[in-house]
C-alpha cells in the first residue's frame, strides 16, 4: 500500500522536475564547455589540446547519459504522443460500433 502511495506522489511530482531537468542538462553542457576553455587555454602541445577535446567530449557524452535524458523523459512524460493524421478515407468511414449494430 506504501510503494503505491510513494510511487502516485513521484508521479505527480514529475512534471514540475521537468524544468529543473532542463536546467541540469544545459548548465552540464555549459560546464563541460567551459572546462575545455580552461584546458585549452593552459594546454602546451597539440596533445594537450587533443586530451582537452577528449575530456570535453567525455563529459558531454555524460551529461547526454545522465542530465539530459533525464530532461527527454520529463519531456515524454508531460507531453502527450500526437495523433497520426487522419487521411480522407479514414475520417469518412464509419465507428466501427455504428457498422456492428443490426439495422432495423
Amino acid at each position: 500500500m506504501k510503494v503505491g502511495v510513494v510511487l502516485t506522489c513521484l508521479l505527480l511530482a514529475w512534471p514540475a522536475a521537468s524544468v529543473p531537468a532542463q536546467e541540469l542538462c544545459a548548465q552540464c553542457l555549459k560546464g563541460a564547455s567551459r572546462d575545455r576553455d580552461t584546458c585549452l587555454e593552459s594546454a602546451i602541445s597539440r596533445e594537450d589540446k587533443n586530451s582537452c577535446e577528449e575530456r570535453h567530449a567525455a563529459k558531454a557524452a555524460a551529461c547526454k547519459q545522465g542530465e539530459c535524458l533525464l530532461e527527454q523523459a520529463a519531456q515524454s512524460v508531460t507531453k502527450p504522443p500526437a495523433a497520426p493524421p487522419q487521411t480522407a478515407a479514414e475520417e469518412s468511414r464509419p465507428l466501427r460500433d455504428e457498422q456492428d449494430q443490426p439495422r432495423d
